[in-house]
């Protein structure tokens, strides 16, 4: 699947989504949990050489293709904080936004993340603004 079709699917869902909102006043719907994560999956995927893992592997969601590093992919809409169970080896990070355009806020290694967040009761969170600030740092010899 083209990045402009899995945009304009990703756009109707928001569309829906808006759609319930009005008609519930008060009730929020929003993309996310397993669906939001999933969209981010498959989108890495179409544009990073890399395979897919099989869904709920512990500490990783794909392996890159010339290197085997193993790939930590975290979808967020804008502002959200991101949770780590565990360090990952490489992190990409994206965004989604409401009219479903994907933007990459980190591609990097997993641990300059890691080692940013603050712990929590079940792993590591971090806020995707200050994700975003540390992709500036990472080289691109160390990006997919």
């Amino acid at each position: 699947m083209k990045n402009e079709e899995l945009s304009a699917i990703v756009n109707e869902l928001q569309q829906t989504l808006r759609k319930l909102e009005a008609a519930y006043p008060g009730r929020p719907f929003t993309l996310d949990g397993h669906t939001l994560g999933s969209i981010g999956e498959v989108w890495v995927a179409e544009n990073y050489d890399i395979e897919l893992a099989t869904p709920s592997t512990h500490g990783y969601d794909a392996v890159a293709k010339k290197d085997g590093r193993k790939v930590e992919i975290k979808a967020t809409q804008t502002g959200a904080r991101i949770h780590f169970s565990s360090e990952p080896e490489h992190l990409i990070v994206l965004t989604i936004a409401s009219d479903g355009s994907f933007t990459t806020i980190y591609n990097g290694p997993g641990s300059v993340v890691w080692n940013a967040a603050s712990d929590d009761k079940t792993g590591k969170h971090i806020n995707a603004t200050r994700v975003s600030e540390l992709n500036t740092s990472v080289s691109d010899t160390d990006r997919l």
